[in-house]
């Protein structure tokens, strides 16, 4: 499982040029946008 999620994660990384730790940040900043765009 652990060599799938690398080989899905490393085009992303070496496309979008990002560094790993900041990886992270992205992904959660994208999740709170769609929980604010939400409507409740």
């Amino acid at each position: 499982m652990g060599s799938t999620t690398v080989f899905l994660i490393s085009p992303m990384l070496h496309t979008l040029r990002y560094p790993f730790l900041l990886y992270p940040v992205l992904i959660l900043s994208a999740i709170s946008k769609l929980v604010v765009a939400l409507p409740f």
